[in-house]
């Protein structure tokens, strides 16, 4: 019932996601976890030349995706174990490959209550997520901006594009 619920849900939160764009004028995308992966469900991107395109339902890994790791944060241990693999996956330099450290990684989320990729996934990309939850309070997807490495630096993910992901998590939450 929770993945229809969401999923029937995020076509009523579109204005949410169109207003991220608007104001982010980066891609906004929402995704729910499908077979150990972060799947995106919707898509919505900024009118300007240089954009990220985030196909819907294009596997992306939990581990080293803002979308993933805005998820995990909020599971249990067990949850963690059964839905990552024994081995984590190297797709970049930056990528997290430590278990031990991609679990202190995510009790820094969950404290600050949202997620960073700082091209832990495709070298050259940035994101933001948070998670989405639904009337009992479970994650059940994240809400994520992405977009090129050279304009999301460290400052304006703190000051610009956290709290606007955050607000609008929040917003969608709400419903």
């Amino acid at each position: 019932m929770t993945k229809v619920y969401i999923t029937q849900s995020i076509l009523d939160y579109r204005q949410e996601m169109a207003d991220l764009v608007r104001q982010t004028r980066e891609t906004v995308y929402v995704a729910m976890l499908r077979r150990g992966t972060m799947v995106p469900i919707e898509v919505m991107e900024p009118e300007r030349a240089v954009r990220l395109v985030s196909p819907l339902g294009s596997p992306l890994p939990l581990h080293c995706t803002a979308a993933g790791k805005a998820l995990l944060a909020f599971e249990g241990e067990d949850e963690i174990k059964a839905l990552l693999p024994d081995a984590l996956p190297k797709h970049t330099e930056r990528t997290p490959t430590d278990r031990a450290a991609l679990t202190q990684q995510l009790r820094s989320i969950a404290t600050q209550g949202y997620a960073i990729d700082m091209g832990e996934y495709v070298e050259d990309v940035r994101s933001v997520a948070v998670p989405i939850r639904d009337y009992a309070r479970t994650v059940v997807a994240t809400l994520a901006v992405v977009g090129p490495a050279y304009r999301f630096q460290a400052e304006r993910i703190e000051k610009e594009l956290a709290p606007l992901v955050t607000k609008a998590g929040r917003e969608i939450s709400s419903r």
